[in-house]
C-alpha cells in the first residue's frame, strides 16, 4: 500500500510525504498548488493510495524541518490522529456531494 500523508501545520504550512519521503510542501504565506490537491491527485492515480490527514502544531524548535514534524507523526498502525486516515475520495465529494447519490442508477 502507498502510504499519503498530507500535514497541515497550526501556522497553514503544509506538505505531503509519500512512504515517509517529502515530495511537495507549501509555506502558509505562499502561493501555489495546495498539497490536498497533490496528495488527492496521487491518491487518485496509485491503485492502493491512501490519504491520512494530519493537523498538528507547529514543532516546538524554532529550527524545525519537516522531517522532524514526520518524526513527530504517529505510525499509521491504529494510531489515533486528530484527523482519521481516509480512502481516497470520490471525484463527487470534492464538490460536496455524496457519491451515492452521483452512483444512484
Amino acid at each position: 500500500m502507498t502510504k499519503i500523508v498530507h500535514v497541515v501545520l497550526s501556522n497553514n504550512d503544509s506538505a505531503v510525504f509519500v512512504n515517509d519521503s517529502l515530495i511537495y510542501a507549501l509555506d502558509g504565506n505562499e502561493g501555489g498548488e495546495l498539497p490536498l490537491t497533490v496528495a488527492q491527485r496521487l491518491a487518485e492515480s496509485m491503485p492502493d493510495g491512501v490519504i491520512q490527514r494530519v493537523s498538528m502544531d507547529v514543532p516546538d524548535d524554532a529550527d524545525w524541518n519537516w522531517n522532524d514534524v514526520l518524526e513527530l507523526i504517529p505510525a499509521s498502525d491504529g494510531v489515533q490522529r486528530k484527523m482519521p486516515a481516509i480512502q481516497r475520495p470520490c471525484v463527487a465529494e470534492l464538490v460536496g456531494e455524496s457519491c451515492e447519490q452521483v452512483m444512484a442508477p
